[in-house]
């Protein structure tokens, strides 16, 4: 019997995982909402659009004054059940929305457990802070 070769058998075994997670792929409306912290730091709520293209998602909200660096950033890989566990980094706005009412320009960084479904999805900020994330498929 002859050798499959590698590329080919890969393409077998992985291809229908491969095809599961790019049925997440397209662009998505975000709701983040974030409860007030105990810690100090008043609730807020953010909307943005990410992208999924072949499985892995990101997304940007807003632009540091004077660059085109991203203010915000949501990103990772949705794999073919699902789920995600997303990164969330950026820098922030306002000291009156962060934990401990960090300054102006602190940095962000946190992760999401995420669950995507064929057109909406949602999310829990994992660590100090409580936040809800709501993904919606947009069908233009």
């Amino acid at each position: 019997m002859g050798r499959i070769p590698g590329a080919i058998l890969a393409a077998i075994v992985l291809g229908p995982a491969l095809a599961a997670a790019a049925s997440f792929d397209g662009t998505w409306s975000v709701v983040e909402v974030c409860d007030a912290s105990k810690e100090g730091g008043r609730g807020y709520t953010w909307r943005y659009d990410v992208t999924i293209a072949n499985g892995h998602l990101v997304g940007h909200r807003g632009t540091i004054r004077g660059s085109e660096q991203s203010q915000f950033t949501l990103e990772g890989d949705v794999r073919p059940d699902g789920t995600a566990t997303l990164t969330g980094q950026g820098v922030s706005e306002n000291s009156d929305y962060n934990v401990h009412f960090a300054q102006k320009g602190a940095r962000i960084y946190y992760k999401v457990a995420a669950k995507f479904a064929a057109t909406q999805g949602t999310g829990d900020r994992l660590g100090e802070r409580r936040c809800k994330f709501t993904f919606a498929k947009q069908t233009r």
